[in-house]
């Protein structure tokens, strides 16, 4: 390991390590769980809105537990709880292969799952990449969505081939086991917490010269100041946080509610299951290029300008596939509106460290995380229950196009917090 940190700087292996765990995290989120909407009515009879529960309920729980594990996560690092949450996690997907006719026990352990992935896991991962970067947090925090963009373009075809072949039981055998070989083991081994644990710098950085006579290597890179460090008591009285929230959750309320409905939403417009599959893919595997691409457009550009500009970019994509909701504007839905996907949920990653720092990051995302996951509860909800009163998804695209729309005008509006703590000068 000794010799890994002297030629790589060990934050790139967190990101490594923080991409897997994306990647395998994605079981319980809304794409996996649309391939199993109508298996699951044509075996249990269930419904949309009622199999949405699960992922209502385990939103909720994790914007429950959220405060108390930012705090956590500050003190102690995420090593010992991205460990726990992913144990939790993983057991509970293996659970879903004993899964019978009774709704119930589903949606309770559909919902602890999610509660440990949607919360901690999500959490754990933001305030590790911060803690990292500071000069290249926007590519870092991009390629560590890349895993989870991956995981959602890739996890859902593998699923709908498993429930195809072998059945609906074995894609989730496949799902829980994943999490324990290509997420736990890979934290267990190299996880820390701090550049300053290791005697490091954020971004590889090399300590300042000590005085003017002393030469900084041309390949050191020079110190910058990193945002002001603010308490999560201070954050909470700023503009910027509470339109940054307003901003975040019309998001996660459309995007998990698209997530979750593409798929069947393409069904009911006559494409094929495997036409489907591949829209959905081509969605999220846009997604990842834009997470890459925009991660490091926000390394140069202002983060909220940014936001704002992707949510111009879904919200007229979204209205393009309600007005023509043929083959040929899903896929080009897809690639659009995934690429605009990607960018913004990085976006929503950066925001809290660059406007208020990561000595207390933690505790500042999870006091927010409940009202997000609120939203992203109830947009999956929003959409199933408006399909069952209408039978189309009309109505709920729609309105999920609006919400986008005032999400970039909160976004646009949401300037850094003034007046800010003295920021202090770390190397990046």
């Amino acid at each position: 390991m000794r010799a890994l940190r002297n030629r790589v700087y060990y934050g790139w292996v967190i990101v490594g390590v923080v991409t897997l765990a994306g990647f395998t995290q994605v079981g319980t989120f809304n794409p996996i769980l649309a391939v199993f909407v109508k298996p699951f009515h044509d075996v249990f009879g269930w419904s949309r809105a009622e199999v949405s529960m699960g992922i209502t309920l385990g939103s909720i729980g994790g914007g429950l537990i959220g405060p108390f594990l930012g705090p956590l996560i500050d003190r102690r690092g995420a090593r010992a709880v991205l460990l726990t949450l992913q144990a939790v996690y993983g057991t509970c997907l293996l659970s879903l292969t004993f899964v019978n006719g009774a709704l119930i026990p589903f949606v309770a352990v559909f919902a602890v799952g999610r509660t440990a992935a949607q919360a901690g896991a999500n959490l754990a991962n933001q305030v590790a990449i911060a803690n990292w970067f500071v000069r290249y947090r926007g590519r870092a925090m991009g390629v560590t969505n890349l895993g989870n963009r991956l995981g959602q373009a890739v996890l859902p075809g593998v699923a709908a081939f498993l429930i195809e072949t072998v059945g609906w039981r074995f894609a989730w055998l496949f799902l829980g086991a994943q999490v324990w070989i290509l997420a736990m083991v890979p934290c267990l081994l190299l996880m820390r917490r701090r550049p300053e644990d290791l005697g490091l710098l954020p971004d590889g950085a090399q300590p300042a010269a000590p005085n003017a006579g002393t030469m900084v290597q041309p390949a050191q890179r020079p110190q910058v100041a990193e945002a002001a460090s603010w308490g999560a008591r201070q954050a909470v009285r700023t503009r910027a946080l509470w339109l940054m929230t307003v901003a975040s959750c019309f998001s996660y309320f459309v995007g998990a509610g698209i997530n979750l409905h593409l798929y069947p939403f393409l069904g009911d417009s006559g494409i094929s299951v495997q036409d489907s599959v591949l829209v959905s893919g081509a969605f999220f595997t846009m997604a990842a290029v834009g997470s890459l691409a925009w991660g490091a457009l926000m390394d140069r550009f202002a983060v909220r300008y940014c936001m704002a500009f992707g949510y111009a970019i879904s919200a007229a994509t979204n209205f393009l596939l309600l007005s023509s909701p043929g083959l040929g504007s899903a896929f080009l839905f897809a690639v659009i509106y995934g690429f605009a996907f990607g960018g913004v949920n990085t976006s929503i990653s950066i925001v809290w460290a660059s406007y208020f720092g990561r000595t207390n990051l933690g505790a500042i995302t999870g006091l927010v995380l409940p009202i997000q996951l609120f939203a992203n509860a109830l947009g999956p909800l929003f959409g199933g229950m408006m399909y069952d009163r209408f039978g189309d998804y009309h109505l709920a695209f729609l309105l999920y196009g609006l919400f986008t729309i005032f999400a970039g005008l909160a976004a646009a509006l949401a300037g850094p917090p003034r007046p800010a703590p003295q920021a202090g000068a770390v190397a990046a």
